[in-house]
């Protein structure tokens, strides 16, 4: 390779270029595990809600058979029997009320992973928002009893050296929490 500004010629191995290129993402372990790099600008890596129908599968089920049972009673009482059909249509529309709350409560909070940043926003009408550097993370702890383990949901709990109270972040009913504290611990 000729020197642009003296024109002597350099011997350069094409494998030193080369390893020299992928140096930064081999070193950075985000980026090897398929996750944007940890040096790059600051983009979402994760967005988590709380999980519905793994954080109380047996809720969802009475609520579902609710739903189904007394519309399918509703409709065909209707004709033969009036007063059946009120109930049915009122297992209905209570099954309808309980799966809406829930699902409002659901989208109350929400965990941002960024990759400069932990993020928790709470509340629907009214916010709340907890950041967190990664650098200020004392410690992550993952929560699971025995059935959150057989349906893979668990608590986090992020905790700085500065919070009063031990927690910064807290967060009930998240899918695959293990998977979550590694994407965390990948940034840190």
């Amino acid at each position: 390779m000729e020197c642009p500004r003296c024109g002597d010629v350099h011997i350069v191995r094409i494998s030193a270029v080369i390893s020299a290129a992928g140096a930064g993402r081999q070193d950075d372990p985000a980026a090897v595990a398929g996750y944007p790099p940890k040096n790059g600008p600051e983009v979402d890596v994760l967005t988590l809600r709380s999980a519905m129908i793994r954080a109380n599968p047996l809720l969802f089920f009475l609520l579902a058979l609710g739903l189904v049972g007394g519309g399918v009673a509703g409709i065909i009482t209707l004709f033969f029997a009036p007063p059946m059909a009120l109930i049915g249509g009122g297992i209905f529309v209570a099954s309808l009320i309980a799966l809406g709350i829930w699902k409002l409560f659901s989208l109350h909070d929400r965990l941002i992973i960024t990759t400069r940043r932990i993020t928790d926003r709470e509340g629907l009408l009214s916010k709340r928002t907890s950041e967190i550097m990664y650098k200020d993370i004392r410690n992550v702890v993952v929560n699971q009893s025995f059935f959150d383990r057989l349906l893979n949901v668990g608590t986090i709990a992020i905790s700085t050296s500065a919070s009063e109270n031990g927690l910064e972040i807290y967060m009930e009913h998240l899918a695959k929490p293990h998977e979550i504290k590694k994407v965390i611990d990948l940034y840190r």
